[in-house]
């Protein structure tokens, strides 16, 4: 369907002991460890939502309508592959042009491959090229990381998983406090999501909730709405005129429906052009 979302729960504890990152490009080492980090501090959990964004072609014009600040993102590519540079540049452009000084991640995968056994110098030296390519655009973003991992051996794994909590925890937003509102407000927002076939909501109707929550203005409104959509519980397009009346409660149903729309399956995505009367065939459950 293009974009898979789930869940991962962590101790954030640790990761908000590990020292400040510099700005700049960094190798992932993962050489702090959770355990003598956290020694006499109260645990404290975090929830972070992972949406997987697929690489078919066909799909990169809607990826953007899910993409927020207050996130962290990881580009993967393959080790194996001599011209991973280009994608590379293209999908760090494209979030440039939607995201402003992000923190990305860049995975190289099949760190297990035989080409790659007992020369760890070729991925070192593969990496340091990816690097020195970087130097131009890495003014633009807050941290790009560099790192080679193994999904069959879970080589390098670990140390990203680290680093990536420690980036989490670091996002501006991360532990700040909300009025009591806005909780019974996403709540009240959780129920709606489910009512019906299509899960989306207009100002008007937000109002009424928000003043049963205690928030009675549009500014107010506006801020809550902010918060859910940087941390992917709605969609929310306040900066968009033509949008800003639509809130959409499930993300989710949004992917399915673009997805229908972009199949392959259909015939007439392979002459490129959709009439508008094909709509109502396209999205008929809708």
């Amino acid at each position: 369907g293009g974009i898979t979302i789930s869940t991962y729960q962590f101790d954030i504890t640790a990761a908000r002991n590990t020292g400040k990152k510099k700005k700049g490009i960094h190798n992932v080492t993962g050489k702090m460890l959770l355990n003598k980090a956290t020694k006499g501090l109260n645990k404290e959990s975090a929830t972070a939502h992972i949406w997987d964004f697929a690489g078919q072609d066909v799909y990169h014009t809607t990826h953007a309508l899910f993409l927020s600040p207050n996130s962290i993102f990881l580009l993967v590519f393959n080790l194996l592959d001599d011209n991973a540079e280009t994608s590379i540049n293209y999908w760090l452009n494209s979030l440039l042009a939607h995201i402003s000084k992000p923190t990305v991640y860049l995975v190289g995968t099949h760190l297990d491959h035989k080409k790659f056994h007992g020369n760890r110098a070729v991925v070192d030296e593969r990496l340091e090229r990816l690097r020195q390519s970087l130097k131009w655009i890495e003014e633009q973003f807050t941290e790009i990381w560099l790192t080679a991992v193994s999904c069959t051996t879970d080589e390098g794994l670990p140390a990203l998983r680290h680093e990536v909590q420690c980036s989490i925890a670091g996002l501006e937003k991360m532990g700040k406090q909300v009025p009591r509102s806005y909780n019974l407000f996403e709540a009240f927002l959780a129920e709606f999501r489910y009512i019906g076939t299509c899960p989306v909501i207009t100002w008007r109707e937000l109002l009424k909730i928000g003043a049963l929550c205690g928030i009675d203005n549009n500014e107010a409104l506006s801020k809550c709405l902010e918060i859910m959509y940087e941390t992917g519980d709605i969609l929310y397009f306040g900066f968009d005129s033509r949008l800003r009346d639509l809130i959409i409660l499930d993300p989710e149903w949004l992917i399915q429906v673009m997805s229908i729309l972009f199949s392959e399956k259909q015939k007439w995505i392979m002459s490129g052009v959709l009439a508008h009367t094909d709509l109502c065939h396209i999205w008929h459950d809708y």
